[in-house]
């Protein structure tokens, strides 16, 4: 290897979010499958798409229960679906689905009775895709784990503490007025005021002129 080169991280790929999504989505079309076997059961010349079609009803809803938690990456954040606290809780406690080994023999059991009816056979295969993404998610010895939930930091206002200056004590007093300068005292008598009927005298030329007005 030349000198100067360096090598690339190598990118890490997380087989269970993939694996966790393409279930999800095979759980759906199973289910719809199962809604289409179950009409077509009901009113055409095949009667045993009915209870295949209740079957696939069945595993699909519980297909989706147990993938609509999302679990924790182990890099990064992991964002939790919506309302997936309940759900969390129950595979928590069923702690045979928290090896992708063991959930992916239970999903092709599950999912091989779908194979023999039309409607269900879509479903059956996209979960057995799924079931093959999570043999190799064991393979590479990840688990699922809850998404932890973390606390909100509050935070806390900053508070600046200012010293104040250190100033020094004056030295000298202020400046006073001497002690013989003589009081100023107020005026005894007000002022004297014009009576009211003084006539007002008014400067001519402090007046403006008025422009002369027309008549027509």
């Amino acid at each position: 290897m030349p000198e100067g080169t360096t090598l690339l991280p190598k990118r890490c790929i997380l087989w269970q979010m993939w694996g966790n999504e393409a279930a999800l989505l095979s759980s759906y079309v199973m289910t719809m499958g199962g809604i289409v076997g179950v009409v077509g059961g009901t009113f055409s010349e095949y009667p045993f798409w009915f209870p295949v079609g209740v079957y696939a009803i069945v595993c699909g809803v519980f297909i989706s229960m147990i993938e609509y938690p999302r679990g924790e990456k182990n890099k990064g954040r992991s964002l939790k679906r919506s309302h997936q606290d309940i759900f969390t809780t129950i595979v928590d406690k069923l702690g045979i689905f928290s090896k992708f080994s063991y959930r992916a023999i239970i999903y092709l059991i599950l999912a091989t009775p779908c194979l023999i009816s039309i409607p269900t056979l879509l479903g059956g295969l996209s979960v057995f895709v799924s079931c093959f993404i999570y043999f190799h998610a064991a393979r590479m010895d990840e688990t699922w784990r809850p998404i932890k939930v973390e606390k909100e930091k509050t935070a806390q206002p900053k508070t600046v503490t200012t010293s104040a200056p250190d100033v020094e004590a004056p030295s000298r007093p202020p400046p006073r007025l001497p002690s013989n300068t003589p009081a100023v005292e107020a005026p005894s008598k007000p002022p004297p005021r014009l009576p009211s009927n003084a006539p007002i005298q008014e400067d001519y030329y402090s007046i403006p002129p008025r422009a002369p007005t027309r008549n027509y």
